[in-house]
């Protein structure tokens, strides 16, 4: 069983002390769709403009669930997450979102 991060309310994003990543569950309580964006080795959500390393679509409404396929990402120690109103940069404007993080 490895560590896990989960919401206890609604945010914009965090930070997670993973090495490895196995699953994501988001859920988007905003009337628009939102990019979940995750920044593999950031220790703090980085600020807007910054380039994230994967991006994933989260529909307005909406609960997901991404699960690699079984492989697990590296993600250097620590990974930052947060629910952007773009998908090419981080453009965040307020706590949106329940996340799950499960992984070693």
């Amino acid at each position: 069983m490895g560590d896990a991060y989960a919401s206890t309310a609604l945010e914009l994003g965090n930070v997670a002390t993973l090495h490895y990543l196995d699953e994501i569950v988001v859920t988007n309580t905003d009337g628009s769709d939102r990019f979940l964006q995750l920044f593999f080795g950031a220790t703090s959500v980085p600020a807007d403009t910054a380039v994230p390393d994967f991006i994933l679509n989260v529909p307005a409404g909406q609960s997901i669930s991404y699960d690699p396929r079984g492989a697990k990402w590296p993600v250097g120690g620590s990974l930052a997450f947060c629910l952007s109103t773009s998908a090419a940069t981080k453009t965040a404007t307020g706590p949106v979102g329940f996340f799950y993080l499960r992984g070693t």
